[in-house]
């Protein structure tokens, strides 16, 4: 990781950002951990796993559940509610958009600040995971945890549902 936070544009740009995203969000820092850990997965961006297990740890997410992340939603284990946050990690990175039931699930217990955090943990650190991998950013020497090798890759997601008729959020007034 260390070569790519060396260019200064990437850094003046982006990591403002990505500090608030994995540190600042209106997400738990459990449920932080979860979904940038299950993005790392479903990109196979090894520095992305490697930085992000340790600080998942630091979150109170055990070793098993970090491997549990790997192997996705529908492992056994989970709580519900973090079923539904990790389906949206797949969801999106499949589909460019979630379920309305998913959606919904969220809003049970997510305000609109944690429904758009949510979101964008996702998006970012899926635009993060391609720019990484596309330059070949590797781990860093020291960081032990790597992605699990042995966990087939799967993602089992439900079709693409119609573009939605109304917006889930309310917009502004004026136009757009």
């Amino acid at each position: 990781v260390q070569t790519l936070l060396n260019l200064p544009e990437l850094v003046d740009a982006v990591m403002p950002y990505t500090n608030y995203v994995l540190n600042e969000s209106s997400l738990s820092p459990r449920h932080r951990a979860l979904l940038v850990l299950r993005v790392a997965w479903l990109l196979g961006n090894r520095p992305l796993w490697a930085t992000q297990a340790k600080a998942a740890r630091e979150a109170g997410v055990s070793s098993s559940e970090i491997r549990r992340i790997a192997q996705g939603p529908e492992a056994s284990g989970w709580e519900p509610f973090e079923t539904t946050l990790l389906r949206l990690a797949d969801e999106l990175f499949r589909n460019s958009s979630v379920t309305n039931s998913t959606w919904q699930s969220l809003s049970s217990r997510y305000d609109m600040n944690n429904l758009m955090d949510a979101v964008e943990t996702v998006n970012h650190f899926i635009v993060l995971s391609m720019i990484y991998n596309t330059l070949g950013v590797q781990p860093d020497a020291d960081l032990k945890d790597r992605l699990p090798a042995d966990v087939a890759y799967r993602i089992k997601v439900p079709p693409r549902e119609p573009a939605l008729a109304a917006a889930r959020v309310e917009p502004n007034p004026g136009r757009g």
